[in-house]
């Protein structure tokens, strides 16, 4: 049975950047599947709003170009986003627990709680 929960990315201070609804294929899931499962939906609402010239979702994040004219590759973009999870590109948050392995298993219902904490680079760093 499919779940819906709402996904919140927010900035280091808390403040919330955006929101979205994702469907996950069942209760108990990991990290990597919660990470990818986000990244494969966002990247299908990229490909089908390229010509809109909508903003594009935040984990999403294609090379070179203009964004809005090219198709992404959803297993590029699912191997980025891993591989920042792991280097601490962004912090994951299920119910106010930080989300530390890939392989962490996770209940979740339409009340989980799921933010994606972006850091951002300091000047000079």
């Amino acid at each position: 049975m499919s779940v819906r929960v709402q996904v919140v990315d927010e900035s280091p201070s808390g403040a919330v950047i955006a929101q979205n609804i994702f469907i996950f294929p069942s209760r108990a899931i990991s990290v990597r599947e919660l990470i990818r499962t986000r990244v494969i939906q966002e990247v299908q609402k990229q490909n089908e709003d390229a010509d809109s010239g909508d903003a594009r979702p935040n984990l999403v994040r294609p090379e070179g170009g203009n964004a809005q004219q090219r198709v992404v590759d959803t297993e590029s973009q699912c191997s980025i986003a891993l591989e920042a999870f792991s280097s601490n590109g962004f912090f994951l948050f299920v119910n106010e627990e930080q989300m530390t392995s890939l392989d962490q298993t996770i209940l979740v219902t339409p009340n989980t709680h799921v933010s994606f904490v972006r850091l951002v680079t300091l000047v000079g760093g």
